[in-house]
């Protein structure tokens, strides 16, 4: 039985930009190493992985009702690629949602309000 490492595509302003770079933000499930998350990518995708860097975020502190706890702790991977290798399930283009949001704006442009005059 094979076990699922990979979680979701991390979508942040910051890692959308470094995809044009060849670096790709994924979180990790469960305790997996470096070296399991490069086979698994160069299996799953065919591409060339060529560094993995880990990146641990422990949980905040929650009380809730009174109870103490802690949130959930997250593991991610930033995956580095060989130079003109992608991977098409985790890109963004960034042209055509910049094509929308001019739609959008322009259909329901913001209203502003004016300050009154003394």
């Amino acid at each position: 039985m094979e076990r699922i490492i990979l979680g979701n595509n991390i979508i942040s302003e910051k890692s959308v930009n470094q995809t044009t770079a060849g670096k790709y933000v994924v979180e990790v499930l469960g305790k997996t190493n470096k070296s399991e998350i490069k086979k698994e990518i160069e299996k799953r995708f065919k591409v060339k992985v060529i560094k993995v860097n880990s990146l641990n975020y422990s949980g905040k502190k929650r009380i809730f009702r009174r109870i103490p706890g802690q949130s959930k702790l997250q593991r991610r991977m930033l995956i580095t690629l060989g130079a003109g290798q992608k991977i098409r399930d985790f890109e963004f283009d960034t042209k055509e949602k910049a094509k929308t949001d001019k739609t959008i704006s322009k259909k329901n442009p913001v209203k502003t309000l004016e300050k009154p005059k003394n």
